[in-house]
């Protein structure tokens, strides 16, 4: 789905004017209405907006939304000169049931143990062919995320290979969710085994106690752990 949060404002007779921040998304997007008891204000009005360009060409888009308060979650500043903290150790998470005989009782992803470069290892969490997507709770707002990072096996030996790509978002509440970013992999040929990673480093830091990872498989995807970190 397409919606945001977006600062909204009218200008008339060449007067700027807000009205305020809203959560908008493209008309028609039902995924939308599982937010409005959240965010919706007092009298649960609902507005419609058209965007107009500089020519006052208005939008082939509709869109619709309800006025909210969302405070900021990119706020922080980030200084890696300082010493680097995985915040995720020991955080329980919900996700994806493994597809390998190497299961996941709910709390391998966050233990701190690594898997060495082998599938049979039972540090490792296998997934197959599929999209799967984990939701790591820290237990309160943490404020300065600034890199979020998964621990895999790659390589193509035995079908195991990198994600097609891996999207991170985060949230204060578990319910709304900003994007953090994506990564994607560039498949190359090979028919080898090693261990490597796929994160994203924020230019801006989070204010969270949710992150949420989406993992889009390609062939087997193994796992050993999620690392979520900050610096201080």
């Amino acid at each position: 789905p397409s919606y945001g949060i977006s600062d909204l404002a009218v200008i008339r007779n060449g007067v700027y004017s807000s009205i305020g921040r809203y959560l908008v998304c493209e008309k028609g997007d039902t995924s939308y209405i599982s937010f409005r008891d959240k965010i919706a204000d007092e009298k649960g009005v609902k507005y419609e907006f058209k965007a107009y360009d500089f020519s006052s060409t208005p939008s082939i888009s509709e869109y619709y939304g309800y006025k909210c308060d969302i405070n900021e979650i990119f706020t922080c500043k980030i200084d890696r000169s300082l010493e680097k903290h995985n915040i995720a150790l020991g955080c329980s998470y919900v996700g994806g049931s493994p597809t390998h005989s190497n299961g996941d009782s709910g709390g391998e992803l966050t233990d701190g143990i690594y898997g060495e470069a082998d599938f049979s290892d039972a540090a490792w969490s296998g997934y197959s062919d599929t999209q799967y997507e984990f939701i790591i709770d820290l237990g309160k707002i943490i404020e300065g995320i600034a890199d979020i990072n998964v621990s895999l096996l790659g390589g193509g030996l035995g079908a195991v290979n990198e994600p097609k790509s891996i999207s991170f978002a985060v949230s204060a509440d578990g319910n709304l969710f900003q994007s953090a970013g994506e990564v994607k992999y560039t498949r190359q040929s090979g028919n080898t085994l090693y261990k490597t990673s796929m994160g994203i480093e924020l230019e801006t830091g989070a204010a969270a106690r949710y992150v949420k990872v989406t993992v889009d498989c390609y062939g087997w995807c193994f796992m050993d752990e999620i690392e979520i970190y900050k610096y201080e």
